[in-house]
């Protein structure tokens, strides 16, 4: 075997461990951000993120998904309604 592969071994069964792991210990609080999500989603809510640094690339990354077009039913189709704060300076700056 060698060492690339040897690596990517290590690092799957790392991710393997650590998805075990999170099930585990967060799979009732990952339902319930689910949950809250759809029902925000199906109300017609609005969602909104914000991080500093590496978490606001998260939060912006995370309201990109959300916006994405949510299919339900063929003719019931809208996304999200989500904002990351972050992405606008403008109101950043006026808060």
């Amino acid at each position: 075997m060698n060492q690339s592969h040897g690596y990517i071994r290590e690092h799957l069964e790392s991710a393997q461990k650590i998805s075990a792991k999170l099930l585990r210990k967060q799979s009732l609080k990952i339902h319930q951000v689910i949950k809250s999500l759809f029902i925000a989603w199906c109300q017609g809510n609005q969602i909104f993120a914000f991080g500093n640094g590496g978490s606001h690339a998260n939060a912006s990354h995370l309201v990109a998904d959300l916006m994405k077009t949510v299919v339900s039913d063929p003719m019931k189709i809208h996304a999200i309604r989500a904002t990351c704060l972050g992405d606008n300076p403008s109101l950043m700056s006026a808060l």
